[in-house]
């Protein structure tokens, strides 16, 4: 409490020193105690705040009113799209809103985030003893039920629609997220397919059903058309040495990663092993349409084979890894022809038993850029094949598919003769499709091969013009030891691979 002095300064008054009294009825003054004075103040809605709990008040009913209508919204629903409010904003009857200095920030964000509204504003308009009215001023955002891409062809709009995971989307919400996934989906498909000036045109129409329709338009533009590649950085290799490595590939945009990679394996194969292509653009000619495809290298070093170091291998000696892998010291450094003989060792190991065997990898840089090399061999123990069980084969004997097999009980685990065994049985052309699943038990293993039989036999019934009639069976799997009992007549014996093509030719050809 502050008073201005003549000067018109402002000087405090002490609150204990000020009396404040009121006449009675009689015209006799009496002092008022000051602590039963409320001093009240109301917030920009003229609503009393000072009066309000802190705790927030007990709702009852809340009611929401969009403002441009003035109307409350019956069971807070936005009428036009059947839009529930107050779930959105994490409120239901019988919860606390605490509205003291509150300017609704947190719901306001709850309902931007929803994707359904914009520009959205909230006002307490009035407040009674039960009910609170929430002035909530929004922009709803259009909504679609139909999306069609035009100006494009069957065969892309099919891949589009896809790829964008949508053909018919109910109540989906046009606002700038959903149109800029849309847009970087279909930019992103175009440009691997060559196009890079793709541009769109987003329309919401009604159909005669009275539906939402969104009409999306897409420009494709020009394929870009690559007539010539350039080098930089390519100290060591020519450019036309460059230009033949990519002879065998067509030079555009869709095949940008191929020609990377083709760039990127010759200089690996070649001793360069810290080569990075650097950059990899598409500049248009200024003069046409064309483009110029301008690749920029950096070589790093090339480098050599030093010594090659064994560790862990308790079952094959240095000397015949060494004989294995084919590679000496002073070698072009090659990663690619490295890791395949690094994949032969393994294999060595995975056919003769050890089926959990692995191999970790070091390289060490030495003087005058050669690189030694360090092979970690972790053997594991010898498997055994246990069990061989063949699983699926309804119709097919068990001794059609066991002559078949080169993986035996007593045998140990080849990845060799599995694979041997798939192809032996694939060659019967009696299965759809066979799995293998391996159980293994200490230092034994169960092999599972699991069939899926396929249709054994083919009946054909036909009638030319010149009424002839051709009868044709094709059975795959018959079985004529099966045949002689009359109950595996069901309706044909199966059972031991056995062939059989029957024709029968009924009528005469008129002259």
């Amino acid at each position: 409490i502050e008073k201005n002095d003549e000067n018109g300064s402002k000087t405090e008054i002490d609150k204990n020193s000020i009396k404040i009294e009121k006449n009675d009825e009689n015209g006799s003054k009496t002092e008022i105690d000051k602590n039963s004075i409320k001093i009240e103040k109301n917030d920009e809605n003229g609503i009393n705040i000072e009066k309000i709990d802190e705790n927030g008040i007990d709702i009852d009913r809340i009611k929401i009113e969009k403002a441009e209508e003035e109307v409350v919204i019956e069971k807070q629903v936005d009428k036009e799209n059947k839009l529930e409010l107050l779930p959105l904003i994490d409120y239901k009857i019988g919860d606390k809103l605490n509205i003291k200095n509150n300017k609704f920030n947190e719901i306001k964000r709850k309902l931007l985030n929803t994707g359904h509204f914009s520009n959205v504003s909230i006002k307490i308009k009035s407040i009674n003893d039960k009910d609170i009215i929430l002035q909530i001023v929004f922009t709803r955002k259009d909504i679609f039920d139909i999306i069609k891409l035009l100006g494009i062809k069957e065969k892309d709009r099919n891949n589009l629609y896809n790829i964008i995971g949508i053909g018919l989307t109910h109540n989906t919400r046009l606002n700038d997220d959903f149109k800029t996934k849309i847009v970087n989906l279909i930019q992103g498909y175009y440009e691997y397919n060559g196009y890079l000036d793709v541009t769109f045109n987003f329309e919401q129409i009604k159909d005669s059903y009275q539906k939402n329709l969104l009409l999306i338009t897409v420009n494709q533009g020009k394929m870009i058309k690559i007539t010539n590649c350039l080098f930089e950085g390519n100290n060591y290799f020519t450019e036309k040495k460059l230009k033949k490595v990519l002879n065998k590939i067509e030079i555009n945009y869709k095949n940008y990663e191929i020609i990377k990679k083709e760039i990127r394996d010759f200089y690996l194969t070649n001793g360069f092993k810290d080569v990075e292509i650097t950059s990899f653009d598409f500049e248009p000619e200024p003069d046409n349409n064309n483009y110029l495809l301008k690749i920029k290298i950096n070589e790093g070093k090339k480098y050599i084979l030093g010594n090659i170091y064994y560790q862990g291998n308790n079952s094959f000696n240095d000397e015949y890894l060494n004989k294995l892998i084919g590679l000496k010291p002073g070698d072009v450094y090659n990663p690619l022809l490295l890791n395949n003989k690094i994949n032969s060792i393994i294999s060595l190991y995975l056919n003769n038993g050890y089926a959990f065997s692995k191999i970790d990898f070091y390289e060490e840089k030495k003087e005058n850029n050669s690189i030694d090399i360090k092979l970690i061999i972790s053997e594991g123990d010898k498997i055994m094949i246990n069990k061989v069980n063949i699983i699926g084969n309804n119709q097919i004997k068990d001794n059609i598919i066991l002559r078949e097999l080169t993986t035996m009980p007593g045998d140990f685990f080849s990845k060799k003769e599995i694979e041997k065994t798939l192809n032996n049985l694939n060659k019967l052309d009696l299965f759809e499709k066979i799995f293998i699943n391996i159980k293994v038990k200490e230092k034994l293993i169960d092999i599972n091969f699991i069939v899926l039989e396929k249709k054994t036999n083919n009946l054909e019934f036909k009638i030319d013009t010149n009424l002839i009639v051709n009868l044709s069976i094709n059975v795959k799997n018959f079985s004529l030891l099966n045949s002689l009992n009359p109950k595996n007549w069901n309706p044909i014996p199966y059972g031991d691979n056995q062939k059989i093509l029957f024709n029968l030719e009924i009528g005469k050809k008129r002259k």
